[in-house]
């Protein structure tokens, strides 16, 4: 896995002061950088995500195409199927995008001398990240798999008014959303994974072994080992997928016991390193 961003890194440091009895302030603002970086880094895997499924699909045109000629209402059809996928796709990188926001509104909210601007602000982000998610949740993806949870969250009692009356009227709300996260990072994962298989067999055959065993030299060989390794080092980012699509887990748990006060450096630290493997996973994909 590749060392860290500067970013986690810094968060890291910072958040060591979370086991000197820091006040809750620095916990909200340095959960806030987590947020962020939970949402560069999946934006990064979705950007990924959608790349990898189109080129599924094209390879898949391709095999079909060698065995039928393919007319203009088969391609159509498969196309049709890249273009809902990048809507949804697209969907879930705003919806991770307003998580983001919101984490660092509720940081402004721990920490301003004028909250009520804050709280005018933070209710319209919350509304625009429920709409969305209920889209997502009535998506293909998703269609009725998230459940709110069960276990009531308690909102510590020494948290401050205006943060406490913010977590207190959506805090299930903002727990539903992290789930809907969760699902959907699980979900995607799956996707890129199917999608990597598809592509490294067909690759392998089309550039690999076909123009190998062809009775004709191969005529670009720099090109066919520069193929032939990208396709085989193909199965690192497969393995380390599985390992990724817990990041939205752990920001969901880093989350409920942030607003609880049992907010660990043990918690955020596998929140940091299931980021990292997001960051880790889309930059393999795509190089």
């Amino acid at each position: 896995m590749k060392a860290r961003a500067p970013a986690s890194a810094s968060f890291v440091a910072a958040v060591l002061l979370l086991a000197t009895g820091c006040a809750s302030t620095t916990e909200y603002a340095r959960f806030a950088q987590a947020g962020s970086a939970y949402a560069t880094a999946l934006d990064h895997l979705l950007v990924a995500a959608g790349t990898t499924g189109i080129d599924a699909t094209s390879e898949r045109l391709l095999q079909d195409d060698a065995e039928k000629n393919q007319d203009l209402a088969s391609y159509q059809a498969m196309t049709a199927i890249d273009t809902d996928r990048l809507a949804t796709i697209g969907r879930l990188r705003t919806h991770a995008h307003l998580l983001a926001i919101y984490f660092g509104l509720l940081n402004a909210l721990a920490t301003s001398d004028a909250p009520e601007r804050v709280a005018a602000s933070i209710g319209g982000v919350a509304d625009s990240l429920n709409s969305l998610g209920n889209q997502l949740r009535a998506g293909p993806f998703v269609r009725g798999d998230v459940v709110a949870g069960t276990t009531k969250l308690a909102v510590r009692s020494s948290t401050k008014a205006a943060l406490r009356r913010e977590l207190d009227q959506r805090k299930d709300t903002i727990r539903l959303e992290l789930m809907t996260q969760e699902l959907l990072l699980t979900k995607v994962a799956e996707a890129i994974t199917h999608d990597l298989q598809i592509v490294r067999a067909a690759r392998e055959q089309r550039l690999v072994i076909a123009p190998l065993v062809d009775a004709a030299k191969i005529t670009r060989p720099d090109d066919w080992v520069a193929n032939r390794r990208k396709i085989l080092t193909t199965q690192a980012a497969i393995d380390e997928l599985a390992r990724a699509s817990d990041a939205g887990a752990e920001l969901r748990r880093a989350f409920e016991d942030l607003i609880s006060g049992r907010a660990t450096l043990a918690r955020i630290d596998a929140l940091l390193t299931s980021v990292d493997g997001l960051l880790s996973v889309a930059a393999s994909i795509t190089r």
